[in-house]
């Protein structure tokens, strides 16, 4: 596949005003001159001599000990710099001569990608304020995050309470969950199976994080809260070509929402209050706490999704070796605790069916900070 780069191209032009030769011998001069532009992505730059017509014979210093005696010469910077570059230039016959030079800035390039990153695993969770079993389901994921730290990020996919929206909907149908708490792990099927029981999620994640980063992401957030609004940018990077379709999307996810009524409190089957008995034992982290709690917390609730639900398509030219893409988005967070959001964006594969997708990995960062590739 043909490598498209967006170049970001820096123009200049050197010129020098008639002179003597330095021994003032009476040497006629040649008014000398080029042009240049800079590709910060390649650090190639391409000069174009702009000297009088007399100039015939050239010497271009370029200011990191090499040379040239082209006309028009390419050269690639091995690092990003300010650079004298000197053109000497002479007459067919040597006896005139002009040379001027310059400083040619080749700057560094923050669109570079890696050769590698840190493969991470996505736990998108089924769960809801009616249901008694999540609280079980919370704690497992709680505990797995707390063992993996900063490779393992999980976000809760709310049904039937006040935190739902139409993602529940549009994950049933791809996924065909029918029981909560459930997960997808990196949307990866385990046989027939892509929404996991809690009983092996832990299992699930282990053997993500043992496959190698295919892509990776960074994450820059700024947070404008006089319009209630926070603005990112999401810069996904590749190590292979890969087939297939590929889509970017992102949630705003906030920690410890609250809420009054039976939309917000949440049921706790493991309490000892429990109609019929606890469903764990007095050593349940729930054990103690009251059959419906009030105030519950929730984690990572997913508030939103950017674009949508099933997210942007990555351009195709973009998966390719040290390929870059790139989206930014402005989004509006009205009422939500600032303190308390987050974004997630993770690159997904599109499957033909439900047992073919796969999350190529993922990237969480607080509104308001930024996420550095890893």
């Amino acid at each position: 596949m043909k490598k498209i780069l967006l170049l970001s191209l820096v123009v200049a032009m050197a010129l020098s005003s008639c002179k003597k030769s330095s021994d003032d011998s009476g040497q006629c001069a040649i008014a000398t001159g080029y042009t240049f532009a800079v590709d910060k992505v390649t650090r190639i730059v391409n000069f174009t001599n702009t000297s009088a017509a007399e100039a015939t014979q050239f010497t271009w210093n370029f200011g990191d000990n090499t040379t040239s005696t082209n006309a028009n010469p390419s050269h690639t910077y091995s690092a990003a710099g300010t650079y004298m570059v000197k053109l000497s230039v002479k007459s067919v016959d040597g006896k005139c001569v002009g040379e001027v030079t310059t400083s040619v800035i080749v700057p560094v390039n923050t669109n570079t990608v890696p050769g590698s990153f840190t493969k991470k695993a996505f736990i998108e969770e089924f769960t809801g304020a009616w249901c008694g079993y999540c609280v079980d389901g919370a704690y497992i994921v709680e505990t797995i995050v707390a063992a993996n730290a900063g490779k393992v990020i999980a976000a809760s996919v709310h049904d039937g309470d006040g935190m739902a929206i139409s993602l529940d909907n549009t994950l049933t149908t791809i996924f065909a969950n029918s029981s909560y708490p459930a997960a997808l792990v990196d949307r990866i099927a385990y046989g027939s199976v892509v929404c996991n029981s809690r009983n092996v999620w832990q299992a699930r994640v282990v053997g993500e994080l043992s496959k190698e980063a295919k892509c990776g992401l960074s994450l820059k957030t700024n947070l404008n809260a006089t319009s209630d609004s926070v603005s990112v940018e999401i810069k996904t990077g590749f190590k292979y070509s890969l087939p297939g379709t590929y889509k970017l999307v992102t949630y705003v996810v906030e920690d410890d929402v609250m809420g009054t009524g039976s939309s917000y409190d949440q049921v706790n089957y493991y309490s000892s209050a429990a109609p019929g008995g606890s469903a764990g034992t007095a050593t349940h982290p729930y054990y103690n706490l009251p059959y419906h709690i009030t105030g519950y917390k929730h984690k990572q609730v997913i508030r939103m999704t950017v674009p949508n639900d099933l997210g942007d398509v990555v351009s195709a030219s973009s998966i390719i070796p040290g390929g870059l893409f790139t989206k930014s988005y402005t989004i509006a967070i009205g009422s939500m605790n600032k303190a308390n959001l987050s974004i997630v964006s993770f690159v997904y594969k599109v499957g033909t069916s439900s047992l073919t997708y796969e999350v190529m990995n993922v990237q969480k960062v607080k509104v308001g900070s930024t996420q550095n590739w890893d």
